[in-house]
């Protein structure tokens, strides 16, 4: 591209200035050959009045007088290089004096004319006498004038004529010209070297210029144009250098921002897909995937809602599904007046739907824990005000009867509270060394008795004996007893219930696995939160209120263990507790 562009300087500049020197020189030749011209004219106009002035005498002598006439015509001759021609006031040629010209009538009529106009006191200054000498001429007539003696009245009493070839000044405009063109072959070549260094100092910061644009077109800002002479080319220079400088500061930030819009569009939990106006997916996050990876924006609703949108701008939601509950915002996307697409935000609301639903269980679950023993009460309180029952046997079983359903109330009441307390962190532990192993004996002894009731035996495998370990005997009690207790429910006549202790990746296992009917798998992750009932059928104050296990897993959480369960239908159940040993016996 810069080649081309140098070419054409190159040619612009030697147009432009052969153009320039051509027009000069041809006005300068010019104005010589008119000032060579107007100086002879006027140089002979001179001599010539000069002659006529000294030729008074004679021509008023009436005499002809040749030598005199020739020491005139040679002065004329030496001073400006004319012919000197002399008529009296009849028309008759005094000097030079020849058969072939004795008088003016013998000249062309424009020659005898201008003569004549010197008699009538007129100074003339022409080149028609050309046809006397056959070449170019310039000549020169002035009257010969005399005053009286009075001085008051002029005579013409002749002309004299001078005539002087051009052919000198002919010749020096020749010799101009011949310098002319000289002078253009010596210009035409230092034109040419002038032009070729111009261009290149002129082209070679355009061309680093024009490259460094290139380069921040690609993206590269860190270009720099380096362009050594103080002229305005500098000054683009540095102003192209500001400007990527600026853009690189702008693309950056650009660029940064990008970055941390695309990060928190990358890890936002929710889903977020972009349409164009064509109904395309261009941009969508990792979250969206996750969400909707059994095609879920594929739904005629989903579908719907975004041409919808995309039609009217109202903003939309959709919720679909039944085990996992998604819902789709949609809303229009607009640049400016122009719409743009459609952006869809996908949230999981399972959890929350679930925790609904768990809430209204919850309700519905604590109203029928209160129902079932408050109907029994109030039954049994009508009975003895009505009078029914007489007998004190009776009266004894219904004061019963009130009492067990009262303390019932009171379990149920006091779980909630317990539960209460748990989730609003009001719950300290009252630490002190506990021998885990006796703990375990003891309760084992405890709960057999209930056990023999089912003959369920109860056995302690210690595989290890765990070590003395710092925690709350009451809150660990009450939670193995829970274990026990739901263990002893679930168990068949003639089964067993094993407790087990070890340790294992520096944590004291202690786990309880029965024989019972065991857990269907999908009822597992739903074991430790309220009121939640494997058997939906069972309920009352004597099955259990189904808080028993949520008490238990906040007990292991505050002492810093976890909860795991496993179950087979029909084969049985395990839950393993596991609490952190102390420091030095973990060491």
């Amino acid at each position: 591209m810069f080649r081309g562009i140098t070419s054409k300087l190159v040619v612009i500049f030697i147009s432009v200035t052969m153009l320039a020197t051509l027009i000069t020189s041809i006005v300068f030749v010019f104005l010589f050959s008119d000032y060579a011209y107007n100086e002879k004219q006027n140089l002979m106009l001179h001599c010539a009045r000069e002659v006529a002035g000294a030729m008074e005498f004679e021509m008023l002598s009436g005499e002809d007088r040749p030598r005199v006439f020739e020491d005139y015509a040679r002065i004329v001759n030496g001073t400006v290089n004319s012919d000197l021609w002399v008529v009296d006031a009849d028309g008759n040629f005094k000097y030079p004096i020849s058969e072939e010209r004795t008088n003016i009538s013998q000249l062309t009529q424009e020659e005898a004319s201008i003569v004549r106009s010197a008699f009538q006191n007129t100074a003339t200054i022409t080149n028609s006498f050309e046809s006397c000498f056959d070449t170019p001429m310039i000549s020169v007539v002035v009257p010969v004038r005399v005053t009286d003696e009075a001085g008051q009245k002029t005579v013409i009493i002749g002309a004299v004529l001078l005539h002087a070839s051009v052919d000198d000044i002919d010749q020096t405009f020749r010799s101009a010209q011949g310098i002319l063109f000289i002078a253009a072959l010596i210009a035409v070549p230092i034109a040419i070297f002038v032009a070729v260094i111009f261009s290149l100092r002129f082209t070679r910061p355009l061309k680093n210029m024009s490259s460094a644009a290139r380069e921040i077109s690609e993206g590269n800002y860190k270009i720099k144009v380096k362009v050594r002479e103080r002229n305005e080319l500098s000054t683009l220079a540095t102003s192209l250098n500001h400007m990527a400088a600026a853009l690189d500061n702008t693309i950056g930030q650009v660029n940064s921002e990008r970055d941390k819009l695309n990060n928190i569009i990358d890890n936002m939990s929710d889903g977020i897909a972009a349409y164009d106006c064509n109904m395309n997916l261009y941009r969508y996050n990792s979250a969206l995937l996750r969400l909707c990876g059994d095609g879920q924006l594929e739904f005629p609703d989903v579908r719907q809602a975004l041409q919808h949108s995309m039609a009217d701008g109202q903003m939309r939601t959709v919720v679909c599904g039944e085990e996992n509950v998604l819902r789709f915002t949609v809303s229009q996307i607009r640049d400016g007046s122009r719409i743009a697409g459609v952006l869809v935000i996908v949230q999981d609301i399972s959890q929350s739907e679930r925790l609904e639903k768990m809430r209204n269980e919850f309700v519905s679950n604590v109203s029928h824990e209160f129902r079932t023993p408050l109907t029994i009460i109030k039954g049994s309180i009508e009975a003895l005000m009505d009078g029914a029952v007489t007998e004190d046997k009776d009266i004894v079983t219904f004061q019963q009867r009130i009492y067990n359903e009262v303390t019932a109330l009171e379990h149920l009441v006091n779980d909630l509270l317990d539960i209460s307390r748990f989730k609003a962190g009001k719950i300290t532990l009252s630490l002190r060394p506990v021998d885990m192993n006796k703990l375990l004996a003891d309760l084992r002894d405890s709960m057999q008795l209930i056990a023999d009731r089912k003959r369920i035996r109860l056995v302690l495998d210690n595989e290890i004996r765990l070590p003395i370990m710092e925690v709350d005997y009451d809150r660990l009690r009450q939670l193995f007893i829970i274990f026990m207790d739901n263990a002893i429910k679930f168990t068949p006549v003639n089964g067993q219930i094993t407790l087990t202790t070890a340790i294992r990746d520096r944590m004291a296992l202690i786990a309880v696995r029965d024989t019972g009917v065991g857990i269907p798998e999908e009822d597992l992750p739903f074991l430790f939160e309220r009121f939640y009932k494997v058997d939906k059928a069972r309920g009352g104050s004597k099955e259990g209120t189904g808080l028993g296990l949520s008490i238990a897993y906040q007990i292991v959480q505050l002492h810093g263990g976890t909860i795991r369960v496993t179950s087979k239908m029909g084969k049985g159940s395990c839950f393993t507790t596991l609490l952190p040993l102390p420091k030095e016996e973990s060491e």
